[in-house]
């Protein structure tokens, strides 16, 4: 497979990407062995077709809640900046944007110019929060990060058995946090740290390396897997099936929504619903909103390419990743906008599969002037207000 520009991808969390080790001085350092081997591993298997930027910030012991206030306050990469300068979690992270001169959030676009971010941090919170509170945070990370255009991975939570044993709450507490987080599809931490041999551990909080350099394999293949992918056809023609397909090179949002998507028998907003049939992660489902949030000067009326709750509604946590204004019976074959960058997505939606290596030799007309019907795209920081 290959991408128009390179993968952005970004790590953040605790020891588990950046660990503290003891030297003989007494003085401790930090190394980062999860996260370079999450890097290597996603270069080697993402070969010459996809070229890699990869981003880290690891706060050892660092809490989710003080990494949700990090990430109010600055772009992921200015918290990749401040870890790789050695700030604690426990300073003031508007001072230390401060000290190296970064901008916060505030004074800058909010876009991250990332496309995926895995997050490995809450274990640290078993101890002494409920997990109420521990997924109320976690939800809000992932929901704002989503909102500045990243799609998230969030790493389950994990206890060894040990501590298991010593703190029954904290374990409690983990095994309710990771009933509700596996139900979302994140990656599997707690099951893989579990089957990790004692070799791979340097005690029962931290891995060796040999341990970090395997998280570290394991996520760079949860990312191949769920946003890499090439597109799955079921190479037939019917009525009841459409075929979704970037022409030209392929974008990382145009890889995500690409493949064949099938009608289903209810409705949403009176037209017809599509859910992609071949479905890794995330869930992707094709459908029409009608003008009953719209507002002066914004407009919401179109056909989506997002996601959409058990209950047949939009999930507001999500922005969803493309849009095409209109009102027409079916879905539009064309004239499609990424709702990340608010720049035209050269989506063809047809009824009959058409091979790979032909469509991408068919031109696409440029498209000129304004792509949407609203100033900007306040999709990322308005929808969620609007849409219910």
């Amino acid at each position: 497979m290959r991408l128009a520009r390179p993968l952005r991808v970004a790590l953040i969390g605790d020891s588990w990407v950046t660990d503290l080790y003891e030297k003989s001085d007494g003085n401790r350092v930090r190394k980062s062995h999860t996260a370079w081997a999450m890097e290597a591993s996603l270069r080697q298997r993402l070969g010459q077709g996809v070229q890699v930027d990869f981003v880290f910030a690891g706060f050892p012991g660092t809490r989710s809640r003080a990494l949700l206030s990090m990430c109010w306050l600055c772009r992921l990469r200015d918290m990749a900046k401040l870890a790789k300068m050695g700030y604690s979690w426990k300073y003031d992270p508007a001072r230390a944007l401060k000290e190296q001169r970064l901008q916060p959030l505030s004074e800058q676009p909010q876009e991250e110019e990332l496309d995926v971010a895995v997050i490995c941090v809450g274990s640290n919170d078993l101890y002494d929060q409920p997990s109420s509170e521990i997924l109320r945070t976690l939800s809000e990370l992932c929901k704002h990060l989503e909102f500045r255009g990243v799609e998230v991975c969030q790493c389950s939570l994990y206890l060894h058995e040990t501590e298991r044993q010593a703190w029954p709450e904290a374990d409690q507490t983990c095994q309710q946090v990771n009933e509700t987080l596996k139900g979302s599809s994140c990656i599997d931490l707690d099951g893989f740290l579990q089957s990790l041999s004692p070799q791979h551990w340097r005690d029962e909080h931290h891995l060796a390396d040999s341990g970090y350099k395997l998280l570290g394999q394991k996520l760079a293949g949860a990312v191949e897997e769920r946003f890499c992918s090439p597109p799955t056809f079921i190479p037939r023609r019917c009525p009841y099936l459409l075929h979704v397909e970037e022409v030209g090179e392929r974008s990382f949002v145009g890889n995500l929504v690409a493949g064949t998507y099938a009608k289903q028998w209810y409705e949403h907003h009176g037209k017809p619903i599509y859910w992609k049939k071949v479905v890794t992660e995330p869930e992707v489902c094709l459908f029409f909103w009608d003008d009953r949030n719209d507002r002066e000067g914004v407009s919401w009326q179109g056909w989506w390419l997002g996601r959409l709750g058990h209950a047949n509604t939009a999930v507001v946590e999500h922005p969803g990743w493309a849009f095409c204004p209109g009102d027409s019976t079916e879905p539009p074959k064309s004239g499609w906008i990424e709702v990340r960058s608010d720049s035209a997505l050269r989506l063809r939606i047809e009824d009959t599969p058409q091979p790979l290596s032909q469509a991408s030799q068919n031109p696409w007309p440029s498209q000129q002037g304004p792509l949407s019907p609203w100033k900007g795209s306040p999709t990322k920081r308005t929808r969620h207000e609007v849409w219910h």
